[in-house]
């Protein structure tokens, strides 16, 4: 018996419908989605700022901080909705999928080794309510 896996990452929020239309067409028995669900364009500015004064040695603002608390939160949110689109286009595959967490995904998972990074109830709660996401958490 041969198990077919399809391994596929780094969404970065989008699950493109090119790639959605050509999965329709190949067959597998299982799906390994390997991180990286969720993510907004609008974090890029922040990253940016981040890798150039880490670079420099200067002091790297807090995002909640170089955003402002309002647009932050909003960006938050933005950025949870698109993973949730994310993980859902990969339950409606039809086939079990393993998730592996990328370095894109604090909240999603209770890292095992990094106590400062917990997972959030909304985020857990969600992938919970997927019958086809078997989460390693």
């Amino acid at each position: 018996m041969n198990i077919r896996i399809l391994v596929l990452g780094d969404f970065q929020g989008v699950f493109p419908a090119k790639l959605k239309k050509k999965l329709e067409k190949e067959e597998f028995d299982l799906v390994v989605a390997v991180g990286d669900y969720a993510g907004i364009d609008e974090w890029r500015p922040y990253i940016m700022h981040a890798l150039s004064n880490s670079r420099k040695g200067e002091e790297i603002t807090s995002p909640e901080k170089f955003f402002g608390k309002k647009e932050f939160k909003k960006l938050l949110k933005k950025d949870f909705e698109a993973g949730k689109k994310v993980l859902s286009e990969l339950n409606k595959l039809g086939k079990p999928v393993i998730l592996i967490f990328g370095n894109s995904d604090d909240g999603w998972y209770n890292y095992p080794f990094i106590r400062l990074l917990n997972s959030e109830k909304k985020k857990v709660n969600f992938i919970k309510k997927l019958r086809n996401i078997k989460n390693t958490s």
